[in-house]
């Protein structure tokens, strides 16, 4: 049987390592949609610029 100490060291440790998973993944995640959101603004004013007629 595994002494208590060593049970609560590896629960501490997996709890830890979902919470730096699960970090990662939510970092990612809000990178992507910053970039989305940034790249439809920049989009839409350039669309909304008045158009230049060539000469």
């Amino acid at each position: 049987m595994i002494p208590d100490p060593t049970v609560r060291l590896i629960g501490w440790a997996v709890t830890r390592t979902a919470e730096a998973i699960v970090d990662r993944a939510a970092d990612r995640i809000a990178t992507k949609m910053k970039t989305c959101i940034v790249m439809t603004v920049r989009h839409r004013a350039v669309a909304a610029l008045p158009k230049r007629g060539r000469v």
